[in-house]
């Protein structure tokens, strides 16, 4: 029970992750996209 638990628990945390990294690499195309049209 423990183990899939652990398990469960670096599933949200890498999940929450890609979460960070995809809003970080939007803020970039974002910011990117604005400089390019400025």
């Amino acid at each position: 029970m423990n183990k899939l638990h652990l398990k469960e628990v670096k599933l949200e945390e890498l999940n929450s992750t890609m979460d960070t990294i995809y809003a970080v690499t939007g803020a970039f195309l974002v910011g990117g996209g604005v400089i390019i049209l400025t």
